[in-house]
């Protein structure tokens, strides 16, 4: 299988506003995951689409105002990780008993936690404002 990624960048500067409008989208296709015997998640990620947008303006003292919203299709993992809540793996925890033997009722397959199967941004869509100043 052939794995697809582009990144595409969109800039249009309104010199008369002092605004710039920059367009990022990110397009990434299926690929292999790892999965465990018993995995209950999919081998393949999705094809999935990452768009962020961002509006600076600029201010005649080298000041520059920006806002934006990242992730604005708010895509996330469907399966971003195994137990979040555990991730050292206790022993006499939610999903291992004292001798560090999976508990059947919370953790039949025995799974442990992981972050390799990861193949998306972990937040949602989120808002941003800030200034810059410019030095040259």
């Amino acid at each position: 299988m052939i794995t697809v990624n582009t990144d595409w960048s969109f800039t249009n500067d309104l010199p008369k506003q002092k605004l710039v409008f920059d367009f990022t989208v990110r397009v990434n296709g299926p690929m292999y995951l790892p999965v465990v015997p018993g995995d209950f998640r999919d081998a393949k990620s999705p094809l999935h689409c990452i768009l962020n947008l961002q509006v600076t303006r600029s201010f005649k003292n080298k000041i520059e105002l920006y806002g934006g919203v990242k992730n604005i299709l708010n895509f996330l993992p469907k399966y971003p990780l195994l137990h979040p809540d555990d991730p050292f793996n206790k022993p006499g925890g939610k999903y291992f008993d004292s001798n560090g033997n999976p508990r059947l009722v919370t953790n039949p397959y025995g799974y442990t936690f992981d972050t390799s199967y990861n193949y998306a941004p972990m937040q949602g869509a989120k808002l941003y404002i800030g200034t810059r100043y410019q030095l040259k």
